[in-house]
């Protein structure tokens, strides 16, 4: 037998080859969407990525916001590979109401597993029963809602409930905030434009 078939894939690598998955998928999904950031999902040059050694009280849902997903390949991939990422709470500012009701991964970007200034590119995770108050930033975003009943507020407007499936676009500085209900929100979140994290305000911040 071949020596090199004798040899099973290390954990890093798995890893990686499901996020390779999850981020070409991302960027089919957004494109399909007419997001042309989407064209700028790339994840090829990461051969390994290690696995989380600690994760932020709200990884504890994770497992149920996958299970809300709608089944096909991008539920498959971040199925094998979600609940080992490197979460974070970040260190934004926030208001006391959400601190570990929330987090968040940058898989591409400044700050990024694979790092790149043209875009920030991740996943989101809120718990059930949680308001994110009103926010805003000087980036151009892209939501595509994964999973959850979550209620979505733009600009002091009412809040609407989108379904999996559904992109939701902030303008620069739109003021936004979301409500989770019985279930956790899962969604994907690209950042285009200017990307500085320094730019982000949040009502009711510590």
């Amino acid at each position: 037998m071949n020596a090199i078939e004798d040899v099973p894939a290390s954990p890093e690598a798995d890893l990686a080859q499901s996020l390779r998955s999850v981020v070409g998928l991302a960027g089919i999904t957004y494109s399909a969407a007419g997001v042309s950031a989407g064209s700028d999902l790339d994840f090829t040059a990461m051969n390994q990525v290690r696995a989380a050694v600690t994760q932020p009280p709200a990884l504890v849902h994770i497992a149920a916001a996958l299970e809300d997903m709608p089944r096909g390949d991008l539920h498959m991939a971040l199925s094998a590979c979600a609940s080992r990422l490197p979460w974070v709470a970040g260190d934004l500012p926030k208001s006391p109401g959400i601190t570990g009701k929330y987090a968040f991964i940058e898989i591409l970007g400044p700050n990024g597993i694979e790092k790149t200034d043209r875009l920030r590119f991740g996943l989101y995770l809120q718990a059930p029963h949680v308001f994110y108050p009103a926010h805003d930033h000087e980036a151009e975003e892209f939501y595509y809602v994964l999973s959850g009943d979550a209620g979505w507020q733009k600009n002091d407007g009412i809040f609407c409930e989108y379904a999996p499936g559904t992109l939701i676009h902030h303008a620069p500085r739109d003021r936004h905030a979301m409500q989770t209900r019985t279930k956790p929100l899962l969604a994907m979140w690209i950042w285009t434009g200017d990307l500085d994290m320094k730019t982000y305000r949040i009502d009711g911040a510590a």
